[in-house]
C-alpha cells in the first residue's frame, strides 16, 4: 500500500505553507471525503491543519471558518 499523507487522504491542494513546526495551511483545496456538511467536490481557498493540537480549519468563503478534530485510524500495513 502507498504511504498516503494525512493531508492527501482528506483533500486535493494547489499549494502550500508551513506556518509553524507542526502547523501547514494549504491552498486551492478540493475535497475527496465528506467532512460534516461539506461534500466530496467542495473547493476552499484556504484549508489549516494544527497537527500538534490535531485541527482542521475550513476557511469559508465569507471569512468564517469551521474547526474539526483531527482522529486517528490506522489503515493496512505498509509494505517495504
Amino acid at each position: 500500500m502507498e504511504n498516503k499523507s494525512i493531508q492527501s487522504q482528506l483533500f486535493d491542494y494547489k499549494d502550500w505553507d508551513q506556518a509553524d513546526t507542526m502547523c501547514f495551511q494549504f491552498y486551492d483545496v478540493i475535497l475527496k471525503i465528506d467532512i460534516a456538511e461539506f461534500k466530496v467536490g467542495t473547493k476552499f481557498h484556504c484549508v489549516y491543519i494544527d497537527f500538534s493540537k490535531s485541527k482542521l480549519v475550513l476557511m469559508l468563503p465569507d471569512g468564517n471558518y469551521k474547526q474539526f478534530q483531527l482522529n486517528v485510524s490506522v489503515g493496512s500495513e505498509l509494505i517495504k
